[in-house]
């Protein structure tokens, strides 16, 4: 996937969760989903890649 791919699809997933705003639902919880992301990318690339760099790739 290129960047603009990884945006879109991004994008995408964010606003199918715009409607659970109203129920208590806030976009920080996306905080939690990156760290876990980018913990198991970074375990996959065999720690070839610092953190920083995975995160910035996905």
């Amino acid at each position: 996937m290129d960047s603009e791919e990884v945006q879109r699809v991004s994008q995408e997933f964010g606003g199918r969760h715009v409607q659970f705003r109203s129920l208590g639902f806030r976009p920080d919880f996306f905080a939690t989903t990156a760290d876990a992301v980018t913990t198991e990318c970074v375990f996959l690339d065999a720690a070839v890649h610092q953190a920083s760099d995975t995160l910035t790739a996905w």
